[in-house]
C-alpha cells in the first residue's frame, strides 16, 4: 500500500552554564544559569503510494538560549522559601522541500501532474520568547512530615505540520503551548520508618494544548491548537 523512506541528517550544539553558591551564613542557597541551542537538520522523506510518488521533507534552522535563577531561603530552619524565574527566547525556520515525484494512475484519478509543489519553498518561521517563574514553600513539621505547596509555569514550542496533501498554499504552522501548574502535597515516615507515605494534589491548566487532528480533508494527523 505504501513505502517510506526517511532520511534525516541532524546537527545541534548546546551549552549550558551554572553559577551556584550560599549566601548569609547558608540560609539562601542560589543558582544563576545561561543556556544556549543551536540545531540544524535535513529531511528528505520519500513516499510511495499506489496512486501517487512524494517528496515530503525539508529543512530547519532552530536557535534557543534562556537565562536563569532560582533561590532557597530558610525564613527558620523547618520553613523554607525557593522563587526561580526562566527567560527563554526560541527562534524557528522551516524550509519545505514538498512535491510530487511521480503519478501511477491516470488524471481523473489524480488531476495532480509531476512537479506539482505541495507547499511553497519560502522559507517560514516562528518565535517565542517567555518568563516563566516558579514558587515553593515547604515545612519541616517534623523530622518525619514535610508539606510543601508549589506554583510553576511552562511552555513547549510551536512548529510545523509536515506529509501535507493536498497541496497548501501556505505551511500549516501550530503555536506553543502553555501551563500552569498548582500543586500541594506531604511527605511523611512512620513506624520507625516502616512507612512511607506521598500524597499530593494538583491541578493543571493548559492554553493552546497542540494535539494532534485528522482531518478528512487531509491525508494524515496535523497538530493544531485546540
Amino acid at each position: 500500500i505504501g513505502h517510506v523512506w526517511d532520511d534525516l541528517q541532524q546537527h545541534q550544539f548546546s551549552q549550558e552554564f551554572q553559577l551556584l553558591g550560599s549566601s548569609f551564613a547558608n540560609r539562601l542557597d542560589w543558582i544563576l544559569g545561561a543556556y544556549y541551542l543551536k540545531e540544524k537538520a535535513d529531511n528528505a522523506n520519500e513516499l510511495e503510494f499506489i496512486i501517487a510518488d512524494f517528496l515530503s521533507g525539508g529543512r530547519t534552522n532552530n536557535k534557543a538560549w534562556a537565562l536563569f535563577g532560582q533561590a532557597t531561603w530558610a525564613i527558620v530552619d523547618s520553613l523554607k522559601l525557593t522563587l526561580g524565574m526562566r527567560y527563554t527566547d526560541e527562534k524557528k525556520k522551516f524550509t519545505p522541500d514538498q512535491r510530487i515525484t511521480a503519478v501511477n494512475v491516470p488524471p481523473f484519478i489524480f488531476p495532480f501532474p509531476v512537479g506539482t509543489p505541495l507547499l511553497p519553498s519560502d522559507t517560514v518561521g516562528i518565535s517565542v520568547s517567555e518568563w516563566t517563574p516558579m514558587a515553593n514553600l515547604s515545612w519541616q513539621v517534623t523530622g518525619d512530615v514535610m508539606m510543601y505547596a508549589t506554583y510553576s509555569e511552562g511552555f513547549k514550542s510551536g512548529g510545523f505540520n509536515q506529509r501535507i496533501f493536498p497541496p497548501e498554499p501556505s505551511v500549516p504552522s501550530f503555536k506553543p503551548e502553555y501551563v500552569k501548574v498548582y500543586e500541594a502535597g506531604i511527605k511523611l515516615t512512620a513506624f520507625d520508618q516502616r512507612l512511607r507515605l506521598n500524597a499530593a494534589a494538583f491541578h493543571t491548566k493548559y492554553d493552546d494544548l497542540q494535539i494532534a487532528i485528522t482531518n478528512v480533508t487531509r491525508v494524515g494527523p496535523f497538530i493544531e491548537n485546540a
